[in-house]
């Protein structure tokens, strides 16, 4: 899945990049959750996951991505998911 935050107009889009050093694969977290398993892909859409979490994935004031106001890291590695300039925005 790619995520990108757009801007207000929805004319500016950038795609989410995850910190040094991950490699792909690597799932990105919530550090102060606790992580399960992911579900499958036919589990995430009979349920509409997305669609029910989306709304608390957000860019901070440092382009960093958040869920509920907690930065998202990739498990294993120093730094945190950002983009390059979006900031305030909701991510999709």
């Amino acid at each position: 899945m790619l995520l990108c935050p757009p801007n207000d107009a929805h004319d500016v889009v950038e795609p989410l990049a995850p910190p040094e050093g991950a490699t792909p694969g690597q799932r990105i977290v919530v550090p102060e959750d606790d992580v399960p398993e992911p579900k499958s892909a036919n589990q995430v859409a009979k349920k509409k996951i997305w669609e029910g979490v989306q709304p608390f994935f957000k860019t901070n004031d440092e382009c960093v991505a958040t869920f509920d106001g907690t930065a998202l890291a990739v498990d294993g590695v120093e730094g945190n998911v950002a983009c390059k300039s979006l900031t305030g925005a909701s991510i999709s």
